[in-house]
């Protein structure tokens, strides 16, 4: 099955979806690890982007808002 939320991929989409619900629950790489099967360093790399993307989308919000 192709991932839709990951284009070059070898985790599945159930997998993915696990370990962003992980995140938003604030469940530590480590456990979220554990649940999914997926290595401990590959999770880390998913929360690392996870907060990426939600760190810029703030910065955009912000900027769409002073721009106002």
């Amino acid at each position: 099955m192709k991932n839709r939320y990951i284009k070059v991929t070898l985790i599945s989409e159930r997998k993915t979806r696990a370990i962003i619900r992980y995140f938003s629950l604030d469940i530590e790489a480590k456990k979220a690890a554990e649940l999914t099967g997926v290595s401990r360093p590959t999770v880390n790399k998913f929360y690392k982007a996870i907060r990426e993307h939600i760190a810029n989308y703030a910065k955009r919000k912000v900027l769409l808002k002073t721009e106002k």
